[in-house]
């Protein structure tokens, strides 16, 4: 796989000289690399490159390594190893003789060349250099090589009080008949239209434990908690896209960053790691804070991106809402009013599916006005808004 670089391509990549072992999360250390590997239990990602002449190793950093849903990735399951083999870029004598041994062994014909190794350095996988797909290509063919296990019970909701929450625990609000199925224990999101599937009663006190996963990249969704009646009614009446007001719990893929990015959109004002702010109600956010003020962002980076399970420990007790992420507590917020309400899953553009959904609650207070569909006043964004945020469209 010998490239011929276009001159034009070669002239950019001539004006960049970066080595990726200066960055977060790699390493150019190969005995290092492999002791990780086996300490950690991690596969080793090791990639050929020319930092100062290989157009197409650019090409694959800029699309592919580069990009945060990747590295948030390949951070967490491999080990990562860069062998450069600069032309004109000066390199200390070890590392350039540890390069050279290491080229001599593993380089596939051409630059980029990419393999999985294990811990002593056998071959695990073939050349993934000129691998297709993309960032979703690269993530879901290395993904072959990790282990398949269960997600780990964070949360112990075999407890005494906690229960199931299964298709007769919720009702329809402004989905289409095909939005929500279940199947085999698994409830099924289309993402179509958006809008959300309530709860059948009310919650004051409670905690829930919900495990999710995204099927596609840059996938939105979210738990609503302490839904407003009067929101929920409005939008069953009108039977139209929207979302509901109260405590949001969002549920965003990593790759939702990158899309924004390539849209020349900023980024600064959400997270993906489990973001809590109120629509529409009122909510004293937990530090540290999204630019506006409006947001808990999280403390922890714990969710995983699309493709993997996830599991979201909610605590809704007394007006103040906390998040655990995959086992840490990351976000939340105090001072909730209304602190009673429905409970929503939410469907916004994207397939999801929730599973092994468990409540424990306490104080019940129900709203039978909700049923009868209440005429009351609009939400204060309008139908698919919220305060204080972008449109879905943008989001």
């Amino acid at each position: 796989m010998i490239h011929r670089l276009p001159a034009t391509l070669a002239a950019w990549t001539a004006t960049i000289v970066m080595s990726l072992a200066a960055t977060d999360g790699w390493t150019s250390d190969w005995q290092a690399a492999k002791d990780r590997s086996k300490a950690e239990g991690k596969p080793i990602f090791i990639y050929l490159t020319g930092s100062d002449w290989c157009g197409w190793c650019k090409k694959l950093e800029k699309e592919v390594i580069s990009q945060p849903s990747f590295m948030d990735f390949a951070k967490r399951h491999f080990v990562l190893m860069e062998v450069d083999i600069p032309r004109k870029k000066a390199q200390p004598p070890e590392l350039k003789k540890q390069n050279a041994e290491l080229e001599k062994k593993y380089l596939a014909g051409g630059y980029p060349t990419i393999w999985v190794l294990d811990s002593e350095g056998n071959k695990l996988s073939g050349d993934l250099g000129e691998l297709k797909g993309g960032v979703d290509g690269y993530i879901a063919k290395l993904r072959e090589f990790l282990p398949q296990e269960p997600i780990r019970p964070f949360i112990d909701d075999s407890a005494p009080g906690f229960r199931d929450l299964t298709e007769a625990d919720f009702a329809k609000v402004n989905s289409a008949d095909d939005t929500w199925t279940w199947k085999d224990g698994v409830l099924h999101c289309t993402g179509q239209p958006v809008s959300v599937l309530r709860s059948v009663k009310p919650y004051t006190n409670f905690e829930i434990v919900v495990e999710w996963m995204h099927e596609k990249p840059a996938g939105n969704s979210g738990v609503f908690v302490w839904t407003t009646p009067e929101s929920i009614g409005k939008l069953t009446a009108a039977g139209k896209p929207g979302l509901p007001q109260g405590i949001e719990v969002q549920i965003l893929d990593h790759a939702f960053t990158d899309r924004m990015k390539a849209a020349g959109k900023p980024t600064d004002w959400f997270g993906t790691n489990g973001d809590v702010f109120a629509v529409g109600v009122k909510m004293t956010p937990f530090p540290p804070l999204s630019p506006n003020g409006s947001r808990s962002f999280p403390r922890k980076h714990l969710a995983k991106g699309h493709g993997e399970w996830n599991q979201y420990y909610i605590r809704a007790i007394n007006g103040e809402v906390r998040l655990w992420v995959n086992g840490g507590e990351v976000s939340g917020g105090t001072a909730c009013d209304p602190a009673t309400g429905y409970l929503c899953l939410e469907s916004e553009g994207s397939p999801i599916q929730f599973r092994k959904l468990r409540i424990r609650d306490a104080i019940l207070k129900s709203f039978p006005e909700c049923d009868s569909i209440p005429h009351g006043k609009n939400p204060p964004s309008g139908p698919g808004r919220r305060p204080g945020r972008a449109p879905a469209t943008a989001r």
